[in-house]
């Protein structure tokens, strides 16, 4: 679960921003944890879960686990 101030600021992410009309891929997220050795925040699983991999306005990457995107990736 994430915070309250964290969701307020994903809510207006959404309505700035609307998600792609076809959900990405499904995250195995406890792979990806024990690929990482490291437990990951709530907010960026959200938003992968999202929004999938990619960039926002050729400037923020969004990384995801086994993402198919050409480019960097988290594991």
């Amino acid at each position: 679960m994430i915070a309250s101030d964290a969701r307020a600021a994903f809510d207006a992410l959404v309505r700035l921003c609307p998600p792609p009309a076809d959900p990405p891929p499904a995250v195995d997220w406890t792979q990806a944890e024990r690929a990482l050795d490291t437990a990951l925040p709530a907010d960026y699983k959200q938003l992968v879960e999202t929004y999938g991999a990619g960039i926002f306005d050729e400037t923020i990457w969004l990384l995801a686990p086994g993402s198919a995107y050409d480019g960097p990736v988290l594991v």
